[in-house]
């Protein structure tokens, strides 16, 4: 089959006034009456064979009689490309056809071709036509309880058929002679790209589409549109297709991402309630040492010859304790902030130890130890800072938690990292009691929790975070006691 282009299907897109399954055959001629194509329809009606009726005259094979005036039938053909009217024909035994035929001129390449379907009416094929017309009744309701329309386009006749549904998805009013310019100028303009590279691939290399563009209807509402199809495998020259409409879908998809943003920020600002005592622990001590280096530096302006290298150095230690708080603070807003994902390339290192940060005073408090395990190369990673810091924090705090009932041995976390295969695996461990084996396989769940005060969204939300990176996150038990978290992120290049 040859490469089709935009000018091919532009020039081919006129809408047919009734849906070509109503035909019941097509026969293609040149404008000098030379039969070219004569399908499996013309076959069965005239009882006549493809290899013996390509390449004879037209008028020599059907004898037409038309009750317009063949004047009048060349005459909307000149003018309009179309004629539309009732012909009776001659089968092969001799017997007279009426049939309802559609004509239309084509333009295929520098040649016009006449495009005839026939709709046979004898009494028989007129009930068959009403069932048929039935049926599409039916289908058209059921197209719209489904909010999927469908679609044709015969690329031998130029016919397109869209149903009601199709036309009111994409906002084009039902019956409108349909073309790709036509259909783009409704196409949201950020979307045009990629639909114009789904429409051209489908035409050069007659693959199917699998797109997903926004319509703007007339009245400026936007719908979400996935559009499928592909050529018939008996009917090389006929496409179909499928419109979803998805716009209550990705309404309804972006409303999660909302409230899984909403409820991140909450488990976020929960955690800082439960740092409260460690972070403010962490802010004081800049802040004394820069009152005791500000006290220093009171005394020696009091001598009759202050040493000025020595103030020199006490404003330094103020200004570097000052530049502490504002970090310490800086980490908080930005824990606490909410925000639009912001993804950068991270090292790792300086993330993790960050993290640590937040918790490492509860985790004195608390008499637990921490380890931190890093590999001597430096890991990239591409993600959002405070999302995974967000994950590092909930699983440091639920170890120290897991760790409250142990009386008989030292209280430790390691935290261990290492790159594999392209993937940068974190592990949070301690040697506290362990998961219940049937918990493991819930851990992750929303609103599961094995404590009496949690919500059961702190592991969710981790999970979810970790998955958005390109990640994975698993909980086990250890052989030697205790319980293990590991997520893994992708590593990025180092440029």
């Amino acid at each position: 089959m040859r490469q089709r282009t935009d000018q091919d299907f532009s020039a081919r897109s006129r809408n047919a006034p009734e849906h070509p399954s109503l035909h019941d055959a097509t026969i293609v001629s040149t404008t000098d009456g030379v039969i070219s194509n004569w399908d499996a329809g013309a076959e069965r009606i005239f009882g006549l064979s493809a290899g013996d009726a390509v390449g004879r005259k037209r008028d020599e094979v059907l004898r037409p009689i038309f009750k317009d005036a063949i004047a009048q039938v060349e005459e909307d053909l000149a003018t309009d490309g179309l004629w539309v009217g009732d012909v009776v024909y001659e089968s092969v035994g001799g017997a007279p056809l009426q049939v309802r035929s559609t004509m239309r001129l084509v333009q295929e390449g520098d040649r016009s071709l006449l495009v005839e379907g026939l709709l046979v009416l004898s009494a028989r094929h007129q009930a068959q036509a009403e069932r048929r017309r039935n049926e599409i009744g039916y289908l058209e309701e059921a197209q719209r309880l489904a909010k999927t329309g469908v679609f044709s386009w015969n690329m031998v006749s130029g016919e397109i058929y869209w149903s009601e549904e199709t036309y009111r998805m994409c906002g084009i009013v039902p019956g409108t002679p349909l073309s790709i310019p036509l259909i783009a100028e409704n196409v949201h303009p950020e979307d045009l790209p990629q639909f114009r590279i789904a429409v051209r691939s489908m035409m050069a290399d007659c693959s199917g589409i699998d797109s997903q563009h926004r319509m703007i209807h007339p009245n400026g509402s936007i719908r979400h549109i996935h559009m499928i199809g592909h050529f018939l495998a008996q009917q090389p020259n006929q496409f179909v297709g499928a419109v979803i409409d998805a716009t209550e879908r990705v309404t309804a998809l972006a409303e999660l991402e909302r409230l899984r943003a909403q409820f991140a920020h909450a488990s976020r600002v929960a955690t800082l309630g439960e740092l409260a005592a460690s972070i403010a622990h962490e802010v004081d001590q800049p802040l004394a040492a820069i009152a005791t280096n500000a006290a220093a530096a009171r005394r020696f302006l009091g001598h009759p010859e202050p040493d000025l290298e020595r103030l020199r150095s006490l404003n330094e230690r103020i200004g570097l304790n000052a530049r502490r708080a504002s970090d310490i603070v800086s980490r908080v807003r930005r824990m606490a902030r909410r925000g639009e994902t912001d993804l950068e390339t991270l090292e790792f290192e300086a993330v993790i130890r960050e993290a640590i940060a937040f918790v490492s005073h509860d985790l004195s408090n608390h008499q637990v130890a921490l380890h931190l395990e890093m590999p001597e190369a430096p890991s990239l990673v591409v993600g959002d800072r405070v999302q995974i810091q967000q994950v590092i924090v909930n699983l440091l705090m639920n170890a120290s938690q897991a760790l409250g009932g142990v009386q008989d041995a030292p209280k430790a976390i390691t935290v261990g990292c290492w790159a594999d295969d392209g993937m940068l695996t974190v592990a949070v461990s301690d040697n506290g009691p362990g998961i219940a084996q049937d918990d493991l396989d819930r851990l992750f769940d929303g609103f599961f929790t094995t404590k009496k005060a949690g919500l059961g969204i702190g592991l969710s939300i981790c999970r979810t975070i970790v998955e958005a990176h390109g990640g994975a996150i698993i909980a086990r038990n250890q052989p030697a006691g205790g319980a293990c978290f590991e997520f893994t992120l992708p590593v990025s290049a180092v440029d």
